[in-house]
């Protein structure tokens, strides 16, 4: 795919980091740039990722109240005595 050069404000201090990084690692600017937008569209198309008909029919059927107090949710749920 051909590429197209894209122009970016970055803070000075960021981009000395990453020239020093890029060196290191023996990888463009450019490269690690392209790298993490395949990520991040990656992750964004994973967290629209479609729920089946029947999962969105369950969603929410069941209502459940917080626990603030999980040794007494237990004492009534088992019918355990507190011993401690």
């Amino acid at each position: 795919m051909k590429k197209r050069k894209l122009t970016l404000s970055v803070r000075k201090d960021i981009i000395k980091k990453i020239k020093d990084y890029s060196k290191k690692h023996n990888i463009s600017v450019s490269q690690l740039v392209e790298n993490y937008l395949k990520i991040l569209i990656e992750d964004n198309k994973r967290n629209k990722a479609e729920v089946s008909q029947a999962v969105k029919e369950l969603s929410g059927i069941i209502k459940e109240e917080p626990i603030e107090d999980y040794s007494e949710y237990l004492e009534k749920k088992y019918r355990w005595k507190k011993y401690f």
